[in-house]
């Protein structure tokens, strides 16, 4: 087979292609019976998620650090007055730090994994576009 002859095929598999994405676009819109895409992008949405984990991992610092200054003085009373209990709340309140960061940490990881996602599916758009508009220039 020549040149010619699998250029033009490749060009039909490619047409038959980009016809069939857009049936799926299509379907997925509202239209036709198809099953829809596979991958949806809602970037509101993520956006939303990652405000929400940034709002919490502030709220959470600040009851953390209001719970930590209430039992620390509650501990060094109990501690005062001669009460193991206040020695066991003390390593209670470490723990508790301990977990309020790991929370605080998580927050912040899906934040950035969030806003990170919505920015490289942007660029990967734009690339795509891009491209696609390079190919039908160089096939219309």
């Amino acid at each position: 087979m020549g040149f010619d002859e699998e250029w033009g095929q490749a060009r039909a598999q490619a047409s038959t292609r980009m016809q069939l994405a857009s049936a799926t676009t299509h379907d997925a819109a509202g239209g036709g019976g198809g099953s829809g895409g596979d991958l949806v992008h809602s970037s509101s949405a993520l956006s939303a998620v990652a405000k929400a984990a940034y709002d919490l991992y502030f709220d959470l610092h600040a009851a953390g650090k209001l719970a930590k200054e209430n039992s620390e003085a509650a501990a060094s009373s109990l501690t005062g007055d001669g009460f193991r209990t206040g020695a066991a709340l003390s390593k209670a309140l470490g723990t508790w730090g301990t977990q309020v960061r790991s929370l605080m940490d998580a927050c912040a990881h899906i934040q950035r994994h969030l806003e990170g996602s919505n920015a490289a599916y942007h660029e990967r758009e734009m690339v795509t576009e891009t491209t696609l508009q390079q190919l039908k220039k160089n096939f219309s």
